[in-house]
């Protein structure tokens, strides 16, 4: 007999779904029918599948070891595993490795990756240029796989959660765009930041440096098309219905807070999230970024690799959160981390 007592991470989940992440190489069509059987029991109970978790719940399988073994199940230690070799290299793929992803990577970037705010469900990063937010290849290191390994180093997270929940950011940057990620500690963390972003309830800044004398204010409605074999977005005025690669309605609001020398400083408030939305609006304007190779200005980018300045310059610089925000911590509150445009000068 095994048994699973729920955590913080599963309480609020469906029995059932909860079982998948812990049998999963079981097709539930298995689960139902263990469930059935009394094979699994909820409180020493007998359940259906669709009970909602609480914290402390106690599920027991009772289940072979071979059978757990085959399932995949992920509280097993392959030292206890002493099935028939086959058995164990199929369990291997399931065992979520010990400590560190990558130490070498984490030390790394420890001074590149700085800690904004913390509590016990949410985390809040900044980022530096030329970090990914998620991996794009199997063999990439990102800010989310950054903050599992701070969380593991940092023993708020146990390997042996892991294996059932994985924390995760919550909205993308680009590689090249500096600036504030959000990270789901915990499932509830994971639910409100995720949940918050799509209903666009928390509001999101950028700080830029742009080409051209802008106005005070202005703001972009529009539709954006994406090239995926290019990467590459398109700013339409009209809805274009036969054109491929239609993304949706994208909208923006522009501030200018300094202008000097042929250049502004911009504060952006993005009220859609879509891919390149403020690069290639910018662009489509004709106020480039300074220092972007997609959208930017190329004599421009020139004369700034001239002085050291080899990324564009755009940065996530502050979050707003509603004030019936669902982690206590960040109700209403304004987390700043503002910008450094190192090597740019307005004089």
């Amino acid at each position: 007999m095994q048994e699973i007592i729920v955590n913080k991470n599963e309480a609020g989940r469906r029995l059932d779904k909860c079982l998948c992440k812990y049998l999963k190489n079981a097709p539930t069509s298995f689960i139902y029918k263990m469930l059935r059987k009394k094979n699994i029991v909820l409180n020493d109970r007998k359940a259906q599948g669709n009970e909602v978790l609480e914290l402390n719940d106690s599920v027991k399988l009772y289940l072979s070891e071979e059978t757990l073994v085959n399932m995949g199940f992920a509280l097993l230690d392959l030292q206890e595993v002493n099935t028939k070799a086959d058995i164990t290299e199929r369990y291997k793929e399931s065992d979520s490795k010990a400590g560190f992803i990558d130490k070498n990577a984490y030390e790394y970037l420890k001074n590149r990756i700085k800690i904004v705010y913390e509590d016990s469900d949410v985390l809040i990063l900044c980022k530096d240029f030329n970090i990914l937010s998620q991996k794009a290849n199997n063999n990439d290191y990102s800010v989310n796989e950054w903050a599992i390994d701070y969380l593991l180093e940092n023993k708020s997270l146990s390997k042996e959660e892991l294996r059932t929940f994985k924390p995760s950011v919550c909205n993308r940057l680009d590689r090249n765009t500096s600036g504030l990620i959000t990270v789901g500690k915990s499932l509830k963390g994971l639910q409100a930041l995720s949940s918050g972003i799509a209903n666009k309830r928390i509001r999101k800044f950028y700080t830029c440096i742009v080409s051209g004398q802008v106005p005070e204010k202005f703001s972009l409605k529009g539709f954006l098309y994406k090239d995926e074999k290019n990467n590459k977005v398109e700013i339409l005025k009209n809805k274009d219905d036969i054109k491929p690669g239609f993304q949706g309605e994208i909208s923006t609001d522009f501030l200018c807070k300094k202008r000097v020398n042929g250049y502004s400083l911009l504060e952006v408030e993005i009220h859609t999230g879509k891919t390149h939305q403020i690069r290639a609006s910018l662009s489509y304007l004709g106020y480039p970024i300074v220092g972007d190779v997609k959208y930017g200005d190329k004599t421009v980018n020139k004369k700034m690799l001239e002085k050291g300045i080899k990324n564009q310059l755009l940065h996530s610089e502050k979050l707003v959160f509603p004030k019936d925000f669902e982690i206590e911590g960040l109700k209403g509150k304004e987390i700043v981390s503002e910008a450094d445009f190192k090597g740019f000068s307005f004089t």
